[in-house]
C-alpha cells in the first residue's frame, strides 16, 4: 500500500505477463492506491506462490 518495491514484488515482476506488469507498474506509480490495487497485487502474489519474506 505504501508503494515500496520489495523483494516479493521484484520476484513477481519476473513471473507476470507483460499486460499485468504494465498494470502493476501503473499501480506503483500512483500517488494514492486503493483496495482494488492492493487486491490485484496480492492476488498475483498468491497466483505465483510468492510468500512474504521476513
Amino acid at each position: 500500500m505504501e508503494g515500496k518495491v520489495t523483494l516479493p514484488i521484484i520476484l513477481l515482476l519476473k513471473k507476470m505477463s507483460k499486460n499485468n506488469i504494465k498494470k502493476l507498474k501503473e499501480i506503483f506509480t500512483k500517488n494514492i492506491r486503493n483496495q482494488k490495487d492492493f487486491n490485484f497485487t496480492f492476488s498475483q502474489l498468491e497466483k505465483y506462490e510468492i510468500k512474504k519474506i521476513v
